[in-house]
C-alpha cells in the first residue's frame, strides 16, 4: 500500500512538472466559462430614523438577497461599449420585498449596500416575512464607460415565504404556500 501511495506521489509531481513546463494550465479567454456567471449579495438598510426622529438604535437591516446570474447572451449592440444581456437569476430573498432583485453589476461577484430613505411600512421590518425564493429571466445593459444602464426582469417567487413543514398549521395553508407570485422589475441607473 505504501509502495503505490508513493507511486502516485511521484506520478503527480512528474505531472505538475511537466503542466509547469508548458506554462501551466491556461483557458483561452473566448472559452471560459465563468465570464458567464455572476453573484450578487445585497443588503437594504432602513433609515436612522423612525417618522420624524432619529432612533437611537440607528438604521437596522431591512433585507438580504443572494441572486445568481447565467447569461444567456451578450448585450446585442454597443460594440464593446456595453455589458449585458439576456440572462437567468435565481436565488433567495429575506427579509423585506421592498429592493426585491437590486440591478445586476458589470463585475462577476458584487457587493451591494444599499440605504433605503422610505421608513419601513407595515411587515417591513427586518425579517418579518420569511425566506421566498426567486427564479426568473431578466435583461441588462450597463455601459463600461459610466452613463445609463438598464434593467428588466420578469419572474416568480415563492407563495409566503420557505418555512419548515412543522411551522405550517394545516394542509390547507401548506397548499396555498405552494402558489407563485409573478414578479416584473424595471430599472434605471446612471453612472458618472
Amino acid at each position: 500500500m505504501k509502495a503505490i501511495r508513493e507511486l502516485a506521489m511521484l506520478c503527480m509531481a512528474l505531472g505538475s512538472v511537466a503542466v509547469q513546463a508548458e506554462g501551466g494550465l491556461r483557458v483561452a479567454p473566448e472559452e471560459a466559462p465563468w465570464p458567464r456567471w455572476q453573484a450578487r449579495v445585497g443588503m437594504d438598510l432602513a433609515p436612522p430614523w423612525r417618522g420624524s426622529e432619529l432612533s437611537p438604535s440607528g438604521g437596522g437591516l431591512r433585507s438580504m438577497k443572494l441572486l445568481g446570474d447565467v447569461y444567456l447572451s451578450g448585450p446585442g449592440f454597443g460594440d464593446g461599449q456595453v455589458q449585458g444581456g439576456l440572462r437567468a437569476t435565481g436565488g433567495l430573498l429575506l427579509g423585506s420585498r421592498s429592493p426585491l432583485l437590486g440591478t445586476a453589476s458589470v463585475a462577476p461577484l458584487s457587493v451591494n449596500v444599499r440605504h433605503s430613505l422610505l421608513p419601513p411600512g407595515r411587515g417591513d421590518e427586518a425579517f418579518d416575512a420569511p425566506p421566498v425564493g426567486y427564479l426568473g429571466i431578466g435583461y441588462s445593459s450597463l455601459s463600461l464607460r459610466g452613463g445609463w444602464g438598464f434593467s428588466a426582469d420578469l419572474g416568480v417567487m415563492t407563495g409566503s415565504g420557505l418555512r419548515p413543514p412543522e411551522t405550517r398549521s394545516s394542509l390547507d395553508e401548506a397548499v396555498r404556500e405552494l402558489r407563485l407570485r409573478p414578479v416584473l422589475q424595471l430599472g434605471v441607473s446612471y453612472a458618472f
